[in-house]
């Protein structure tokens, strides 16, 4: 019996033992229309997994920030960043590539139809009051690439009578300046969300150039950048228990792109990105069962140029991407009494490319059915979904995905396990970039499995300690990944490898409350091993070798403390060594280093506003590091800002 047929037995049995163990007639204290209403289908679905949730200080401090700055600070997984504020940067999870983890806005996919990745440098933190990470999020849930994981946005309304306003500018070092501006309220019955997000930056820092002789110390040259964004969100409740939601989201960023370390002449590239996306759902929740239909249009461009230099007019480079995106799907939900809930639902996309170097237009569509179930009482929730989707150009089996969360200790301890197939299939640029492009690739396959426990204990009354512990498995057949060719000039995308990632997660949080002083503390650690396990016959023998930016290890702490109005942040991340060349030549491996940041605040409150003054020390032991090779990154960096809120609450 291979591992994959082990793991559906084991979860087999101890769902249908761990439900037998406890007693049938629990009634669940969520009630369904709250359920309902609130949760997508992914958070339906996602109990039996580990999630990472930023809390509501974190998302305060970096409101102004992109979630690419916040988890690369404050999370336990790694960001690759081509460089400081503005530059792409892509999610690294479990050993998982950035085009192996999708990100959602509201329910419905951001990642670019050409690169496979989400680029979480023009993903505002100020837009969003949840934003979750799902490790291993289920295919079957999800959809394609989702290998490491989901990193799910959202804005959830506040059903209350009132206006929420916020004002938050700030400034920083190399002329960073940013400004956001946030409005949402409403009735009991319509609520609104409003964002506004303006940043600007020379960004012209100093590094030591490792890479020339001598290491001279450098000044950072076409590094500017400018980012304005405007998202709005609408919520409404009808009568017949129906509800409408929509949402608009556009920006339009323009990156000047510096030469990497080593080079000699200032770099001339810029880079501008334009998004706007628009999404609508209609919910109706009936007596034992509810219906939700959804539809979303996404597009957004990227014009990337470059002249060699300032005084050319005519650009060598001057490559433009347009993309179009259209989801649309529907799931009807059924409530067999108690305990058992069943999903059923359909969708479709349609996914468009224009793009100069494909040579033509290009369109894919796909259809897909889904369905899920899930059991839940007291002391055990289970799931069990299935998918099927329908390429044009490749074949994808059905995937399975099935887990399970059971209370062994009544608020004390619990434990979790499931198991996932996986796939991805080719981007745009995979099959159809001239030259190079390779429409013969198939889909990257495979399947992942976790399992873990959380033990909670209350110390006293104004202390309470978690201990969260998780181990996690994952294969990937096909692995698509771009080599060069015999002459070298020309690299394609080849399915080359067999490749496996493990690892084990260790999270603890201590919290501590009194009258003086409110404490929190979070520190967590990662191990993670990804290694090609296979090579085909007429491919170079990379065996046991390790994926490149896959750091075996990582260590994160974050603390803070109030004092009444007085309040300090410390946080600290370590990433271990990484390797940046498929030989894993230890000579071009990226060392560890270590990152400290700092933060102050002081709040005023005058009956319904209040303001908090802020002041950030990024990189506070000035550490020289890259975290890809060649791209520089900032030492010790300053920011101060001032929060206002302004809270009215009608009765």
């Amino acid at each position: 019996m291979n591992l994959k047929s082990v793991i559906w037995l084991f979860l087999f049995i101890s769902n249908f033992a761990l439900s037998s163990a406890h007693s049938p007639d629990s009634l669940w204290h969520i009630s369904i229309q709250e359920i309902t209403i609130e949760h997508t289908r992914e958070h339906f679905f996602r109990e039996d997994k580990k999630v990472y949730r930023p809390d509501s200080l974190q998302l305060n401090l970096y409101r102004n920030s992109s979630v690419g700055e916040l988890l690369g600070s404050i999370s336990p997984v790694y960001v690759n960043t081509y460089g400081s504020s503005g530059a792409v940067s892509g999610l690294i999870l479990r050993g998982a590539g950035t085009s192996q983890s999708l990100v959602l806005w509201n329910g419905f996919p951001v990642n670019s139809i050409s690169l496979g990745s989400a680029d979480l440098s023009i993903l505002p933190v100020c837009s969003f009051n949840n934003i979750s990470l799902t490790y291993s999020a289920a295919g079957s849930i999800y959809s394609s690439g989702t290998f490491g994981g989901s990193l799910d946005l959202q804005y959830r309304p506040i059903w209350k009578k009132g206006i929420r306003l916020t004002l938050a500018p700030e400034a920083g070092s190399y002329g960073d300046r940013r400004i956001s501006f946030s409005a949402s309220g409403g009735t009991q019955n319509l609520q609104f969300q409003s964002t506004f997000l303006r940043q600007q930056g020379i960004y012209d820092f100093v590094f030591t150039d490792t890479y020339k002789y001598g290491s001279p110390r450098e000044s950072m040259k076409n590094n500017a950048l400018s980012n304005t964004l405007f998202i709005q969100n609408v919520f409404l409740k009808l009568r017949g228990n129906n509800q409408l939601e929509a949402g608009v989201w556009y920006q339009n960023k323009l990156k000047e792109i510096p030469a990497i370390m080593g080079a000699y002449s200032p770099g001339t590239a810029h880079q501008r990105d334009s998004v706007f996306r628009v999404y609508g759902k209609w919910k109706k929740l009936f007596k034992h069962s509810s219906l939700q239909i959804s539809s979303a249009w996404f597009t957004d461009q990227m014009l990337y140029r470059d002249n060699y230099s300032d005084a050319e007019t005519r650009y060598l480079i001057d490559s433009k991407i347009r993309n179009s995106r259209t989801v649309s799907d529907g799931f009807y939900r059924m409530y067999l009494g108690r305990h058992i809930s069943l999903d059923g639902g359909a969708g479709i996309s349609v996914l468009s490319a224009h793009v100069s170097n494909y040579g033509a237009n290009m369109t894919e569509l796909t259809p897909s059915l889904f369905a899920g179930m899930k059991f839940r009482n007291d002391f055990l929730v289970a799931n069990l979904s299935a998918r099927k989707e329908f390429h044009t150009q490749q074949k994808v089996n059905p995937l399975l995905s099935a887990g399970f969360r059971s209370t062994v200790l009544i608020d004390r301890l619990s434990v979790r396990g499931n198991y996932s197939d996986q796939f991805r299939v080719p981007t745009f640029n995979d099959k159809y970039w001239q030259p190079g492009g390779n429409p013969e690739l198939i889909a990257e396959k495979g399947w992942t499995a976790d399992g873990g426990f959380e033990y909670i204990h209350r110390v006293n009354s104004t202390s309470l300690l978690v201990l969260d512990l998780n181990a996690f498995y994952s294969g990937i057949h096909n692995l698509i990944q771009w080599l060069p060719q015999e002459n070298g000039a020309i690299w394609t995308p080849v399915n080359t490898k067999y490749v496996i990632s493990r690892g084990l997660e260790a999270g603890l949080n201590y919290k501590f409350v009194s009258p003086v002083i409110n404490y929190n503390m979070h520190a967590g650690y990662t191990f993670n091993k990804s290694q090609i396990k296979a090579t085909r016959e007429n491919q170079i023998n990379l065996t046991g070798n390790e994926l490149i930016y896959r750091p075996n290890h990582l260590i994160h702490l974050f603390s803070n403390a109030e004092i009444k109005n007085f309040s300090l942040a410390l946080n600290m991340n370590f990433i271990g060594k990484r390797y940046t060349t498929e030989d894993n030549n230890p000579v071009y491996a990226m060392p560890s280093h270590l990152l400290v940041n700092l933060y102050t605040g002081y709040t005023i409150k005058v009956r319904e506003l209040s303001g908090t003054i802020q002041f950030r020390v990024n990189n506070l032991l000035d550490s020289q590091y890259q975290l890809i090779r060649s791209y520089a990154m900032p030492g010790r960096t300053y920011k101060i800002g001032i929060i206002f809120h302004f809270l009215t609450h009608k009765n």
